[in-house]
């Protein structure tokens, strides 16, 4: 248990910004240092939503739950650091590479996808609509409680 206490406070610490060192600008290797310090936090994160996943929740998929785990912490902190943010930018870079499976799989499952076209339709637009009622109503909402702010600080 102490090892992963030990692995939990280096990826904390990998999070931290990095100072840079002296000289004219970033060197290569300082770059892949930080390069990998954020993909060392982003694979914790993943490891310990897989592990939430095999413990307590198995309905849900780890990756989802390290990223939820992620967005926690970034938002808790209230930063992102450059390590991560490198990493993240890096790996952002290919995401159509990563988006290649799922356009083979339509491709290959294409019969069944025409068979059940209109269930597939209907259900799009189904929940289309629900998501536009749903943020039209959010988005009213917000406005109501900005604008009696504003008039809140207004009067004194």
């Amino acid at each position: 248990m102490a090892g992963g206490l030990n692995l939990a406070g280096a990826a904390i610490n990998a999070c931290r910004p990095v100072t840079a060192g002296t000289g004219s600008g970033s060197s290569g290797t300082g770059e892949k240092l930080m390069l990998l310090r954020g993909l060392t936090v982003l694979i914790f994160f993943q490891l310990l939503g897989t592990g939430l996943n095999a413990l307590l929740l198995p309905k849900l998929p780890g990756p989802i739950l390290g990223l939820v785990l992620l967005f926690t912490y970034l938002m808790l902190t209230r930063q992102v650091s450059e390590p991560v943010e490198q990493a993240a930018g890096g790996l952002l870079r290919y995401l159509p590479v990563l988006l290649l499976p799922p356009a083979v799989g339509v491709m290959v499952h294409f019969a069944d996808i025409r068979a059940d076209f209109w269930a597939i339709t209907g259900s799009l637009v189904l929940s289309l609509l629900v998501s536009l009622v749903c943020v039209g109503g959010l988005m009213q909402l917000l406005i109501k409680r900005q604008t009696g702010k504003k008039q809140q600080g207004e009067t004194p």
